[in-house]
Formats: structure tokens, C-alpha cells, sequence
């Protein structure tokens, strides 16, 4: 007589906290990254593909998160996902390499896009302006930085709490976290730089000042490249974090 086999399996309620955290990673990795984001842009459909139990979990997790319902315009979740992922990846462009001044341009979505597109679009606008206003002076940095706190607070408090399922969105709270601890970082630069360059100043009032004190008198006057050094590769701060 053969014995009955039970299979283990994981509750639906666990299956949709990693299912969720899996998506929200590809979102943001589609967003982020530099290399191969080939299969963020197909999460939804691989993870769909691995069994039945996954796919419907899947088309619930999807189907909210992106906004989804079947329509004649709309009749794919897939291709929907997949449109709304491309936007936000042609979007973060200039983002991804912080590094060169690129000719970022914030067109309007739709306004009934999916609120964690328009989260993602917020986020990286926040991200540009920062990165941008880190090569500029210290007044412009200072008064950019006033409007990155008010985005960050924007999508804190009213965006992100708009996301559902929520979890989706985990990583994106988490990374505008970042970007308002590195926003605050620069400003201490900038501040910091300011009060060394007066005493930079008052040191090259002296008679004969030496190599030394030009140096510091050169390095004061450029706060924007400390900001990038402290700041470098803003986007994947989150990323470091969690593999810490």
C-alpha cells in the first residue's frame, strides 16, 4: 500500500509578500540600473509562468499596483506593465549616469497613470534635480534643495500611501528616505564649505600666504564636487544598504 505524500506547501498570504517584494525590486531595478534589466521588465510575466497558484497571485498583486483592468485599449496586463515599465526606464535616462548632464525632461504622464509610476516619476525628478544642482553654486544648491525636501515629502505622505498593494512600493519608500538624508548631506557641505572659504579668507589676508592655504581657498570654492564624492551613485544607496 503506498503511502500518501503531503506536499509542502507555503501559505498564499507569504507567497504574496515575496511575490510583491520581487516585483518591487524589478520595478525599481528597471529604473535604476545600468546592466541587463531584460528580466525586471518580464518579472510579472516569468513569475506568472511558474505555476497556476503563482499566476493568479501574481495578476492580483499586478493587476493593483499597475492600475490594471481589461478594456479594449488595455486587454494585456503584460503589455500594460511592460508599457508603463519602458516610460519610466526612457524617463530615468539621465539618472543613471549621474555623472554627465544629460537633457532630462519631466513631460507629464497621463494623470490616471498608475500611482506608483507617478511615485517613480517624482522620485526621479528628485533624484536629477539633486545631482544637477550639485554641479551649480551653492545658492542655487541651496534653494533646489528646498524644493527636493517638498518632492520627498510629496511622496512621502500623499504618493507612496496611494500605492496598493503596499508592499510594492517598500523599496521606493525607502530610497526617497535616501534621497532625503543625501539632500541634507549636501546642504552641510555646502554650509561647511562656506565657513572653511571665509577662513580661507581671512588666512590669504596674511602677507605670504602659502601653498597650503591656496589649496583649501581652491578646494572651498567648489562645494558642488564634494557633494557628488558624499553623495556618489545616489540611486543605489538603498541597494548597498540591503546587502549590507
Amino acid at each position: 500500500m503506498s503511502q500518501l505524500v503531503h506536499r509542502l506547501e507555503l501559505p498564499n498570504e507569504l507567497l504574496f509578500k515575496i511575490l510583491a517584494q520581487v516585483l518591487a525590486h524589478s520595478v525599481h531595478m528597471v529604473v535604476v540600473s545600468s546592466g541587463d534589466i531584460t528580466w525586471h521588465m518580464n518579472a510579472h510575466h516569468t513569475l506568472s509562468a511558474v505555476c497556476f497558484s503563482f499566476k493568479e497571485i501574481m495578476k492580483g498583486i499586478s493587476s493593483k499596483a499597475f492600475q490594471w483592468a481589461a478594456t479594449e485599449a488595455t486587454p494585456n496586463l503584460t503589455h500594460h506593465i511592460r508599457r508603463q515599465l519602458q516610460w519610466l526606464r526612457t524617463l530615468a535616462a539621465d539618472i543613471r549616469d549621474p555623472t554627465t548632464p544629460g537633457n532630462f525632461s519631466f513631460d507629464a504622464h497621463d494623470s490616471t497613470a498608475p500611482q506608483i509610476v507617478q511615485g517613480y516619476s517624482l522620485y526621479i525628478a528628485i533624484v536629477y534635480l539633486r545631482t544637477q544642482a550639485a554641479r551649480s553654486t551653492p545658492e542655487i544648491y541651496q534653494s533646489t534643495s528646498g524644493t527636493i525636501f517638498g518632492a520627498v515629502i510629496t511622496l512621502s505622505k500623499v504618493l507612496y500611501s496611494r500605492i496598493v498593494p503596499q508592499e510594492v512600493a517598500i523599496i521606493l519608500k525607502n530610497a526617497t528616505k535616501d534621497e532625503a538624508e543625501l539632500s541634507h548631506i549636501g546642504v552641510l557641505v555646502v554650509k561647511h564649505c562656506a565657513l572653511l572659504s571665509g577662513f580661507a579668507e581671512a588666512l590669504a589676508a596674511e602677507p605670504e600666504p602659502n601653498d597650503e592655504v591656496s589649496r583649501l581657498r581652491r578646494d572651498v570654492s567648489t562645494p558642488g564636487e564634494h557633494i557628488l564624492a558624499a553623495t556618489n551613485t545616489p540611486h543605489r544607496l538603498t541597494e548597498l544598504k540591503r546587502n549590507r
